[in-house]
C-alpha cells in the first residue's frame, strides 16, 4: 500500500496550525511545555536527516494530560528538524 502524502496533508493540519487553534486552559499549557523543554541536539540532526522522506501523523486531544506533554516536544521537532509533524482529529 502507497501513502498519498498530498491526500494526507489535505486531511491533517500542521502541528503549528494545531496548537494555535487550542483553545484556554488547553493552549497554555501546551505553550509552557514547549517552551521549557530543550531537545537533545544530536537526535534533532538525526531527525532532520528524514525530513522530506517522513511525515508523524499526530492524534491529540486538549485535555489528554500525555498529549500535553508530548505534542509541544512534536513541535519542536517540526521547527529544528525540519521533519513534517501534523495532526488528524481521525
Amino acid at each position: 500500500m502507497v501513502l498519498d502524502l498530498l491526500e494526507i496533508r489535505m486531511k491533517t493540519v500542521s502541528i503549528v496550525e494545531y496548537m494555535k487553534s487550542l483553545e484556554e486552559p488547553f493552549k497554555e499549557e501546551f505553550l509552557s511545555r514547549k517552551q521549557a523543554y530543550q531537545p537533545n541536539q544530536e537526535a534533532i540532526n538525526k531527525l532532520g536527516a528524514f525530513a522530506g522522506e517522513y511525515m508523524i501523523i499526530a492524534f491529540s486531544a486538549a485535555w489528554c494530560k500525555d498529549c500535553a506533554v508530548n505534542i509541544p516536544v512534536l513541535a519542536i521537532i517540526n521547527e529544528t528538524s525540519g521533519l513534517e509533524v501534523r495532526f488528524s482529529e481521525d
